[in-house]
This record gives C-alpha cells, sequence and structure tokens, in this order.
C-alpha cells in the first residue's frame, strides 16, 4: 500500500501462512524485525523541505547505489549456516553461487547487482528452492527456513488452581503458541507436547473449559512462560478461572449472494489464538467468545472461498469489544494460471486477474514439482505487483538434486501453481515485500501448496492486510 507506514517492529508467516499463505502463524525468531518507515513520513522517509533555508548552490553528490545483495536465513535454532544461495542476471543466468556463513548470511560480491536470487532450502525429503525476482542492490532477503526435523521438544506442565465446576466443566483445552492438549476434568499437572514448529522464546498458555453440551463456560491462562530446553519441562500454573467475555467481528460491504468464512485471534506475545468462527457467514455480525485480559491485540480474518482459490480481508487492532471488517476493501480475483515447461527446469508461468494487482506490495507463486530424488520437491517465486508471469531462473550443476527430471517437460507438475497476491498498510511496497515475506509468510514444505484457502499470519502489528489467492486442481 502506497503512503504513509506505521513503524513496523519485530515480527514471522503469508502465507499465504498468509496464505500456507502463509504457512507460519507466529512471528519470526532470533530477534528477527520488520523496518518499517518511521509514522508520519513517506516512503522515500524524506522529511518535508523547510522553505526557509536557501538550498545550496550546486547539489550534492549522489551516493552510489550499492551493488551487493544479501539473504539471510534462519531456523528455529538460529541462523543456518551452508545454505546454497545462487544469484542471477535479469536473464537467470547464475553469475555467482555462495554458502550461507556461521551467521546465516551470504552477500553476493559481483560488480553488478543480480536481478534475481535463489535459496535452496528444506531437508532431504522436503527440497524447497525459493527465487526472489525483481532483486536490487542493496537488498537484504530475509528467509525463515522451518525446521521439520527437531520434532518433540520437550514438555510444558499446565496445572489449574482448581476446576470450574460451579460451571458444569468437564474438560478443557490447552494452547501454548500452536501446540494444543485435550484435558479431562481434574487440576493436573496435564503434559503438553512442544514441537519445533511451535516452540518460541516466550509463550503464553491459554486454557478453555467446556460443560457436557459443549458449551465454553470458561477461561485459564498464563503469559510469558518459559518454554523447556530440548528434552526437558516446563511448569506452570495458571490462573483464575473467569466466564467469557464477548467480541464481535463486524461485516461492511457484504454481498447478499456471498457467504463468508470468519474467524477471530486473540493475540497474546505475538501468537494469534484462533476462535474457530462461523462458515456461510450472510449476516452482518458474529460474536465470539474471548477470554477477557488475555489477548494484547485482537485480529479478524474475514474470507470468501470458492472452487479456484480465495480471497481474505484482515485486521488488527486494539482490544475491544468489536472490530470491523471491510470486504468493500477486497482484492480482485485471480482468474486464471498457465505454465509452459516445454523446458521442465525453467517453466514460465502467467496468471491473469479480475483487475490490476498492481497496487499490491507484491506476489508470490508456488509449484510442486517432481525431481530427481524420491522427495517432496517445491519452488517458490517472489514477484513485483505489476508482474503477470515469471520464468524459472537457470540454476548451477550442484543444484542437480534440487532440480525437475530434465526431460520430463509438463509432466514434472502434476498441479498448477498457487498464486497469492498480498497489500498491508504496513508494507510499504515491494521492496520491503520481497525483503521480508519469506519471514512474516514463512517457507513451509509439510503443506505441498499454498492451499485452498489463505490461512493468513498474525500480523505483528496493528493494521490491515488483505490478500488474493488461486488455487486450482487440475482434472
Amino acid at each position: 500500500m502506497r503512503g504513509v507506514r506505521p513503524s513496523f517492529v519485530l515480527v514471522a508467516p503469508l502465507a499465504l501462512g498468509l496464505v500456507g499463505l502463509f504457512a507460519c502463524e507466529d512471528e519470526p525468531s532470533n530477534g528477527q524485525t520488520f523496518d518499517f518507515p518511521e509514522a508520519g513520513l513517506s516512503d522515500t522517509t524524506q522529511p518535508p523541505i523547510d522553505s526557509s533555508t536557501p538550498p545550496p548552490d550546486a547539489p550534492f553528490d549522489a551516493l552510489p547505489k550499492p551493488t551487493t545483495v544479501s539473504v539471510i536465513v534462519t531456523g528455529r535454532d538460529g541462523p543456518r549456516a551452508d545454505v546454497t544461495i545462487v544469484f542471477h542476471d535479469a536473464t537467470g543466468a547464475v553469475v555467482e553461487t555462495k554458502t550461507t556463513g556461521a551467521n546465516g548470511t551470504a552477500v553476493s560480491t559481483v560488480a553488478t547487482a543480480p536481478a534475481m536470487v535463489t535459496a535452496l532450502v528444506g531437508t532431504n525429503n522436503d527440497k524447497h528452492l525459493v527465487t526472489w525476482t525483481g532483486v536490487e542492490g542493496g537488498d537484504a532477503l530475509q528467509l525463515r527456513d522451518i525446521d521439520r526435523t527437531t520434532g518433540l521438544v520437550g514438555n510444558i506442565n499446565v496445572s489449574f488452581p482448581y476446576v470450574m465446576t460451579d460451571a458444569g466443566a468437564i474438560r478443557a483445552t490447552i494452547e501454548a503458541s500452536g501446540c494444543d492438549y485435550f484435558a479431562e476434568n481434574g487440576t493436573g499437572p496435564f503434559q503438553v507436547p512442544l514441537y519445533g514448529d511451535c516452540y518460541r522464546a516466550s509463550t503464553s498458555v491459554l486454557a478453555t473449559a467446556f460443560d457436557e453440551g459443549d458449551t465454553l463456560v470458561g477461561y485459564s491462562f498464563s503469559k510469558t512462560v518459559a518454554p523447556p530446553a530440548d528434552g526437558g519441562e516446563a511448569s506452570v500454573t495458571t490462573g483464575d478461572w473467569n466466564p467469557p467475555t464477548t467480541t464481535t467481528v463486524m461485516l461492511a460491504n457484504t454481498s447478499a449472494n456471498d457467504r463468508y468464512e470468519v474467524d477471530l485471534y486473540e493475540i497474546s506475545q505475538g501468537f494469534g489464538y484462533r476462535k474457530r468462527g462461523v462458515r456461510d457467514v450472510d449476516v452482518a455480525s458474529v460474536p465470539f467468545a474471548t477470554a477477557g485480559g488475555f489477548a494484547d491485540a485482537i485480529q479478524g480474518n474475514m474470507m470468501i472461498r470458492t472452487s479456484s482459490g480465495s480471497r481474505a480481508v484482515v485486521k488488527r487492532q486494539p482490544v475491544s469489544t468489536s472490530i470491523t471488517l471491510d470486504w468493500g476493501q477486497a482484492l480482485p480475483t485471480i482468474n486464471d494460471v498457465t505454465r509452459d515447461a516445454t523446458d521442465a527446469r525453467r517453466p514460465t508461468f502467467t496468471w491473469t486477474a479480475a483487475a490490476s494487482l498492481a497496487n499490491t506490495d507484491g506476489g508470490i507463486l508456488r509449484t510442486r514439482f517432481y525431481g530427481t530424488q524420491d522427495a517432496n520437491y517445491f519452488w517458490t517465486f517472489v514477484v513485483p505487483p505489476n508482474a503477470t508471469s515469471v520464468k524459472a531462473p537457470a540454476l548451477p550443476a550442484q543444484a542437480e538434486d534440487w532440480l525437475p527430471i530434465a526431460d520430463a517437460g509438463a509432466e514434472a507438475y502434476g498441479e498448477l501453481p498457487d498464486v497469492l497476491f498480498v497489500e498491508s498498510d504496513l508494507l510499504p511496497g515491494y521492496a520491503q515485500f520481497r525483503a521480508q515475506q519469506g519471514v512474516l509468510l514463512g517457507i513451509d514444505t509439510r503443506s505441498t501448496r499454498l492451499g485452498g484457502n489463505i490461512s493468513v499470519p498474525t500480523l505483528p502489528q496493528n493494521g490491515s492486510l488483505r490478500a488474493t489467492l488461486y488455487h486450482q486442481i487440475e482434472l
């Protein structure tokens, strides 16, 4: 989105997850930050001209434009070393190949800034190529390579101070940043397994109590809980049980002919605890039972899903009894995607939309293919908002095991790719999008594609996000 931006410090994953968009719903770990312009300044961050000060007799010499591009790869445990990074020119030809150092960073050294960059991330079972296009000198491209090999990290032993028997509670759901446990009646301790994909430096534990009729009757929680060390355990006792409060999601500019999916997230320590919403909504408001005093902020998600994709409108704001989502702000539908894989290793993908996507912040195309080994193969492309096609770059011989089968042609690709475009008032434009989408949206190969619906990540700061996704399975 163009115009004034708020300062955005943090985050991770639009998806698209934003959407599988985004596959990741938590903030990036290891101290990564989104560095947005300060509020009140334009995209160029230049202060207004002071007419009381006369201009100098001659203009200042322009600073030389940087020619280097950096790629920073991190995982759950910090920087990722020995990740292959390939730098390309505008035609996709390889100009340099580097590997990340102990700090997870690789920097180009050629005299001319690369126009495209490809990272080879994942595991032996999940090989993932990530290609940025429209790259410029001075870029620092961040990528969070989610670790799927650590498995169980440890356990959080959760106890309740008492059982909410006066409200008829017979069971509870315990959540800790995406990991959960279903507890029968009692005070515990209940052992909540904590896996690598929901491990955080600090988490919140939220317990939700239900009665025999499966009616939500109360909440108990504890915030700022330190996780266990690898293979260890941590213990916490939640606070008093309290009855639910109500937060209402208001829907504006909806159509009587459409049905909407609506969710609410209670955000605590950067993670969104999802209150599963209503499907096929045709009303102007949806009430949600919420945990009073738990959330630092709330986020509403509104989506329409069709046979060829979905669109979403998302808003994060301070805690309140209501939040309004405006469908009049929705992005246009992506109508079609085509593929030319005559050269299986350098396919070209083209897409069309109901209206221009040039005013978005950028897009992501993700495809799955068959490679030379028994593994899952994926290729993600980051593209500028005015792009309507992308051609895969060439890769060096050392990337042989990461590429599609050379002579397979279109048969190397079973499905059409997913295409996602995003616009947010937290992003100044494509420069910031390409630099940080790999943190916000994450790279997660556990789901084969971006998915049939938009799984929006928790926004790291109050603001809005709009997304449109094409997702079509070939018959």
